[in-house]
């Protein structure tokens, strides 16, 4: 019954994702989360009667990492609480394909800009060395301010009037605070490496038992 009991808990382990400690994989926030007062306005822009989207690229570093929440410092100018954030992959040095979208009611900052904070619920796959973006919009008739970074961090943005026709604009901007959190996803050398030992211990428990 023992050797049972054991056999059933090692199983339980492999079947567990290797998963390190929560990290962030970029910001460009100002020491304290600081931002600028200014902004680039997103959704309908009434001054000019058009709509915009618009986003900054990122790229994890050294490791990939499952998406765990975006951050970004939003604020209401008018019209209904509502806007829109999508994650998406890279081609062609452009947003294509969403990897998630956050769909905001009612959760806008009104007055001053805050950070709003999206958990991710699919959690996809952000491979090192790649290229991410985070675009938004206020919707239809919504005129959101997405707050500049304090540290004049510059980069790949874009924007545009659809999500489908975003244009590349001049990476000497100052880009848009965002904050991307993530949990690293273990190498399949290291996963390999543990599952060996654990063969090794097991077979060691067992085998102390079989003499007794």
């Amino acid at each position: 019954m023992r050797r049972f009991q054991t056999l059933v808990v090692f199983a339980g382990l492999f079947s567990l994702p290797l998963r390190c400690n929560a990290a962030t994989i970029f910001s460009n926030l100002g020491p304290g989360e600081s931002l600028m007062t200014a902004g680039i306005g997103i959704g309908f822009i009434p001054f000019t009667s058009t709509f915009n989207y618009a986003g900054i690229a990122f790229t994890p570093i050294g490791q990939s990492f499952t998406l765990d929440s975006v951050e970004l410092p939003l604020q209401l100018s008018s019209g209904p609480n509502v806007a829109d954030v999508f994650v998406t992959g890279d081609v062609g040095g452009l947003p294509s394909g969403i990897l998630e979208s956050f769909h905001l009611s009612g959760a806008l900052p009104v007055g001053s800009a805050a950070l709003v904070t999206l958990d991710s619920t699919s959690h996809p796959v952000l491979s090192a060395g790649g290229q991410y973006w985070v675009v938004a919009a206020g919707g239809q008739s919504s005129f959101v301010m997405w707050n500049q970074n304090e540290l004049q961090e510059m980069g790949p943005n874009v924007s545009g009037p659809t999500l489908t026709s975003l244009v590349r604009d001049s990476d000497m901007n100052v880009r848009e605070a965002l904050l991307v959190s993530g949990t690293a996803v273990p190498e399949p050398g290291t996963q390999v490496l543990v599952g060996f030992f654990l063969l090794l211990y097991a077979g060691v428990v067992l085998g102390r038992w079989c003499f007794r």
